[in-house]
């Protein structure tokens, strides 16, 4: 059975929240980041008729959630990793950079060590599994992020207990330059792509790729690449934007659009 029947037979299975329970208050404001539609709808009529959420907007490519969380300031914004365009991790970080302030729920299926890294890194405010329980995990997660508090799906929970224990995890053998190497190599750019795009030197892209292959006991580039490929690494564009944070200072919008992404 396809997920997306999975999906919609888990939406009508799960009544909705009695009525009279209900006490009137402010509607929360929500932006929804999604590129496929089912999905997108989905998330729309729970947090409209379940959660009598104010939806502020719905946008499927990166680039236009940016221009409408900036318009519209909603206090959470549920979020897609995987976009079109550019990825969810680029939406935090520009929108934080340029001083935008909400609360970021990611609904995802991508839940690798190396996603769960980035989204601690992104200090998001919950994540949910997009093919488990999602229905029920959006109500849970939003309940509970407008009350102040954050929401982590056992999914979720489960890897970043895992990488913490583990002594060998790839994150904590590579320093931060070295994961950005290592997703751009995966995404198949060579190192003159690489120095570019980062903003170093090409010696510099040659020592990182060097200590690649030796802290991760590999012998080739292309050894790097399926290993880059296998942890998911090179779906999201690396996270260079983390030093114009601390100085506050958002990215040329324009140059948006060209931003180096992983395989779709």
């Amino acid at each position: 059975m396809a997920c997306s029947e999975l999906v919609l037979r888990e939406a009508r299975a799960i009544p909705p929240l009695p009525g009279k329970t209900r006490t009137k208050k402010r509607a929360m404001k929500i932006g929804i980041v999604e590129d496929q539609k089912l999905f997108r709808d989905l998330i729309s009529k729970v947090c409209r008729e379940d959660l009598e959420c104010t939806v502020e907007f719905e946008a499927c490519r990166g680039v236009d959630a940016i221009l409408q969380i900036a318009r519209s300031t909603p206090e959470i914004v549920l979020l897609d990793l995987r976009l079109a365009d550019i990825d969810g991790f680029t939406v935090i970080d520009y929108t934080r950079a340029s001083g935008i302030e909400t609360r970021y729920l990611v609904v995802s299926c991508y839940c690798s060590e190396y996603a769960v890294h980035r989204c601690e890194q992104s200090g998001i405010s919950g994540f949910i599994d997009k093919y488990t329980g999602m229905v029920k995990q959006l109500r849970d997660a939003i309940s509970a992020i407008a009350g102040g508090k954050c929401y982590f799906c056992e999914t979720f929970q489960n890897t970043r207990i895992n990488q913490r224990l583990n002594p060998k995890s790839f994150l904590k053998l590579l320093s931060y330059s070295e994961q950005n190497v290592l997703s751009l190599l995966g995404a198949g750019h060579d190192d003159g792509s690489i120095a570019s795009i980062l903003g170093i030197s090409h010696g510099t892209v040659e020592g990182h790729r060097s200590n690649l292959m030796r802290k991760l006991n590999l012998e080739s580039t292309a050894k790097l690449i399926i290993f880059a490929i296998n942890h998911e690494v090179q779906l999201f564009r690396p996270a260079e934007v983390q030093s114009r944070k601390r100085t506050h200072q958002p990215l040329p919008f324009g140059a948006l659009v060209d931003m180096p992404r992983g395989h779709k």
